[in-house]
């Protein structure tokens, strides 16, 4: 008895609009993953903060940013921060907004004035004296007044906003706080010998 013979099944060829497709995706992850890779330092939530700040960023007809008037004075730095620019001057501290507008200051008088800032922080201090102030999320979030048996030598902050400051106290040659984002002190240590500056991580 002879049995029925069953045809082999024929394959189905791919679409090649499927194919293509797939090929595009497979090829753009690849280049996704490849550009977070190489701009990983740059693809930042501040960083995606600070772009949508420039968006809304008051500019002229010609795309420019508008020009705006700062309280200038003698010896004037400058700081951009992610959240706007900080001025430093003998006429004392100021902070703007990206549109131009004064977010805080401190008018007072400073002898040698310094600014030093991290992206998202930026620290104001007279060096040799005793007032520091320090500017953050458009507010000034800290400020350090010295008695006057010290003087300031340094003060730094990194990006997550912790803040050491150095000073010359009364019976040591250096003596570095530690404070963290908020203002809080955390430690201070205290030597008798030459303490320029304190490199301050994440906290």
């Amino acid at each position: 008895m002879k049995e029925n013979a069953q045809e082999p099944k024929r394959l189905k060829k791919p679409n090649i609009f499927a194919r293509i497709l797939a090929l595009l995706v497979t090829a753009a992850l690849v280049l996704g993953a490849l550009a977070a890779v190489v701009y990983r330092d740059q693809l930042t939530p501040g960083a995606v903060r600070r772009w949508l700040a420039y968006q809304n960023m008051t500019t002229s007809e010609t795309g420019e940013a508008v020009p705006f008037t700062h309280a200038g004075g003698d010896k004037l730095s400058i700081a951009y921060l992610n959240s706007g620019v900080v001025t430093a001057s003998a006429a004392g501290a100021h902070y703007y907004g990206l549109d131009g507008e004064q977010l805080a200051e401190e008018v007072r008088s400073l002898e040698n004035p310094v600014l030093t800032a991290s992206r998202s922080t930026a620290v104001v201090y007279d060096a040799g004296n005793q007032s520091l102030f320090a500017f953050r999320d458009g507010e000034e979030y800290f400020s350090l007044s010295l008695d006057s048996g010290a003087d300031l030598l340094s003060a730094r902050a990194n990006d997550s906003g912790a803040l050491a400051v150095t000073a010359q106290q009364s019976g040591y040659k250096g003596a570095v706080t530690v404070y963290d984002r908020k203002g809080e002190e955390i430690i201070q240590i205290s030597g008798d010998t030459n303490i320029n500056a304190i490199k301050v991580f994440p906290i």
